[in-house]
């Protein structure tokens, strides 16, 4: 190939300044121009005051609500007249006394006692094919001393009344908790809107 060749320079390569990572750590030594400082301060204020104006705008801008489609007034009623004075004259009503029935007796019953008729308890011979000298509430097919099986376990305790009442509010949505997320909502796509009418 011809050394005029535009594909290829025609200076032999620099050589390597030490070791291999050579040109990364004149990299790291080299500095920034002295306009680059204030450029990125002067960017990063900028941005600060932007979303800052897009925030108190926000605040401040009011929506009016729209007119009632209706045209209902309230009105308040007249109080009722009063009521008409008693009835002249008359007597003093008196109370009404309730006076119990008596009773005549003609005959004199003795009551009839009743007895309780207790039902003989029935022994539990056992299973006839059990081995002689087992326990009682033993299982079938047990070994001769073994264990009597354990009763159920208890069910778990009921939870404790403040639990109940801890867990019940959680689950109600307030009006104050909506009203507040619709707020936060409308702010922002209010800043989304800001941030599309700038940059468009």
């Amino acid at each position: 190939m011809s050394t005029t060749t535009p594909y290829r320079d025609p200076n032999p390569p620099a050589p390597l300044t030490g070791h291999m990572f050579g040109n990364f750590e004149a990299a790291k030594k080299r500095k920034a121009p002295p306009w680059a400082g204030p450029v990125l301060m002067g960017v990063v204020v900028f941005h600060i005051g932007l979303f800052l104006f897009m925030w108190i705008k926000t605040i401040w801008d009011l929506e009016q609500l729209d007119r009632p489609k209706t045209t209902i007034d309230l009105a308040v009623a007249p109080p009722p007249p009063p009521p008409p004075p008693p009835p002249p004259g008359g007597a003093k009503p008196h109370d009404v006394q309730i006076q119990p029935k008596k009773i005549k007796v003609r005959d004199i019953v003795q009551p009839v006692k009743i007895e309780k008729q207790e039902a003989p308890q029935v022994e539990d011979k056992g299973d006839p094919n059990g081995e002689i000298g087992g326990e009682e509430g033993g299982v079938a097919g047990g070994v001769v001393g073994g264990v009597v099986g354990a009763p159920p376990p208890p069910p778990p305790p009921p939870p404790p009344p403040w639990a109940a009442k801890a867990t019940s509010g959680l689950n109600k949505p307030t009006e104050a908790s909506a009203s507040r997320a619709i707020i936060v909502l409308r702010n922002i796509t209010h800043s989304l809107d800001a941030i599309a009418r700038c940059c468009s």
